[in-house]
């Protein structure tokens, strides 16, 4: 996509630069979605595969399951930032990549984060006693 949206840059078509542009991040959204919703339904069989074997103690592991598939939410925002900052630099542009990296970092690490403080359990990779 890099080459493309490059040459379409360059050449200053900027019209089909921004429908090349949506037309990657719809296919990247809709695969993405996709990835998503298993990450989120698989979480608590994952979770719980260990405490039928045994291997470990189970202590409130329910609660542990579904908050395993919240990575899986923003990894949508971690793919769409590989397609902007290729649209950004194809435009010679080097700081929008770098905020928007931010911007994700900063989501990926709320949204779990807040969904813990508001439903008051703990993380499912925070230490635990």
């Amino acid at each position: 996509m890099l080459p493309t949206l490059a040459g379409l840059a360059r050449r200053k078509k900027h019209a089909e630069f921004r429908q090349t542009l949506s037309q990657g991040l719809s296919y990247l959204a809709f695969a993405n979605l996709i990835a998503s919703a298993i990450a989120l339904a698989l979480a608590v069989p994952i979770v719980a595969a260990p405490f039928r074997a045994r291997q470990i103690r189970p202590r409130r592991h329910p609660a542990r399951g579904p908050l395993a598939g919240l990575p899986g939410a923003g990894t949508p925002d971690v793919s769409m930032n590989n397609i902007f900052a290729r649209a950004f630099y194809a435009l010679n542009d080097i700081q929008t990549p770098m905020k928007i990296s931010i911007l994700c970092l900063f989501l990926n690490l709320g949204f779990p984060c807040g969904w813990c403080s508001l439903t008051r359990k703990p993380a499912w990779a925070w230490p635990t006693r």
